[in-house]
């Protein structure tokens, strides 16, 4: 079995890689104190002593708004940190999963984007990941970059987790209903990386290395992704100040936020569904799942 080394295990996708792969026996895996990707000597340290065969990097700035702030430690991390663990995979011929996101896309495309379709990204965030994948792709001949969007999971923060807290203590919400794309449970991103993984180490040779997209089946709004969340919740029993008739639709110009979003986030997954063999599931069946974890506590 080979050495996988997970860089950024307490986030949303690190704690599902965690889950996923706990049979492994060599997993070595690491927060931003044991492995913080903008302290070189720390990383390079690391990946050297380790000799993982695979990479697998869960960790980014994802902060969005704060990265059109903090434009320089975004860069730093999505960027220059990604770069470096390129460098030190390619000396040890070892392989890198990363993940990267939807923002390098300007969202204008009528359909969903294709992984060979032209990058423009809007924000600082949506740079630093493009440049990230760059500077990998440039740096690792072993590189697999999964593109995703809209991720949710019953650990940390996100979309999600913020509609049933605000359910709790406000009667009305506004949400925008003019940005479209695919909400992607990070257990669905953890399985598709276990089984990359797997058919890496079985057939290292004709891995076929690259960028890939990867979301469920299907497509929503925020809107409707929050009132498919707020019936799940009263459906559980939950008792909400909030209730269905309350959430109102909003357009993207009504909610101004300091780093632009694509309008259109959907992403098409034939390539990776063909390459690999894979069937993807539809979206609300993560966020189902997540939500039975959540009130199950």
């Amino acid at each position: 079995m080979q050495d996988i080394l997970i860089l950024g295990k307490t986030g949303q996708i690190g704690n599902s890689l965690l889950e996923v792969f706990s049979s492994n026996s060599n997993l070595h895996a690491f927060d931003s104190k044991g492995a913080n990707l903008t302290n070189e000597p720390q990383l390079r340290y690391l990946i050297k002593k380790i000799k993982p065969r695979l990479i697998i990097n869960a960790a980014a700035f994802t902060a969005v708004d704060q990265a059109e702030i903090k434009e320089i430690e975004a860069l730093k991390v999505n960027a220059r940190g990604i770069e470096i663990i390129g460098e030190e995979a390619e000396v040890l011929g070892a392989a890198v999963i990363h993940f990267s996101s939807e923002y390098v896309f300007d969202g204008t495309k009528k359909n969903p984007y294709l992984e060979t379709d032209r990058t423009n990204p809007l924000s600082s965030y949506g740079t630093s990941k493009l440049k990230g994948e760059k500077l990998l792709l440039k740096a690792c001949s072993r590189s697999v970059i999964i593109r995703t969007s809209w991720v949710a999971s019953h650990h940390g923060n996100n979309f999600l987790k913020t509609i049933l807290k605000l359910a709790h203590e406000k009667n009305i919400l506004r949400v925008v209903s003019d940005q479209l794309g695919v909400p992607t449970s990070s257990r669905l991103i953890a399985e598709i990386s276990k089984a990359l993984s797997e058919r890496l180490e079985h057939d290292p040779e004709h891995f076929p290395f690259g960028i890939y997209h990867l979301v469920p089946s299907g497509e929503t709004s925020w809107f409707d992704y929050a009132n498919f969340v707020i019936k799940e919740a009263i459906i559980r029993g939950d008792t909400l100040k909030l209730g269905l008739d309350s959430i109102q639709a909003i357009r993207t110009e009504d909610y101004p936020l300091p780093a632009r979003r694509p309008k259109n986030s959907r992403l098409d997954t034939h390539l990776i569904q063909n390459t690999f063999g894979i069937t993807l599931p539809s979206w609300q069946d993560g966020i189902l799942d997540i939500m039975d974890k959540l009130y199950k506590g």
